[in-house]
Order: structure tokens, then C-alpha cells, then sequence
């Protein structure tokens, strides 16, 4: 659930490329925003579109 719920806060979807040297940064990067933006969005009591 919590993976789920981090995947639709980031509105996580296909990576950009199949090759692993881009796509893993990509998710990693998208995870990390996640990471940061979901403690804001409960404090604030904001709710992802």
C-alpha cells in the first residue's frame, strides 16, 4: 500500500527509456521527490490531484 501510494503521489508511470542507465535514475529521482513531498502533504493536509 505504501509502495501504491507513493507511485500515485509522484504520478510514477513508464520510465522514459528502456535502457537501465536512464531509467533507474529516473525512478530514483521521482521516489526521492515522493520521500520529501509526502510528510508535506500530510502536515499541510493536502491531498495529491
Amino acid at each position: 500500500l505504501a509502495f501504491k501510494r507513493l507511485k500515485s503521489l509522484i504520478g510514477l508511470r513508464a520510465p522514459p527509456a528502456k535502457d537501465p542507465r536512464i531509467a533507474k535514475p529516473w525512478i530514483l529521482a521521482h521516489f526521492l521527490i515522493a520521500l520529501v513531498t509526502e510528510p508535506l502533504s500530510q502536515e499541510f493536509g493536502v491531498s495529491p490531484p
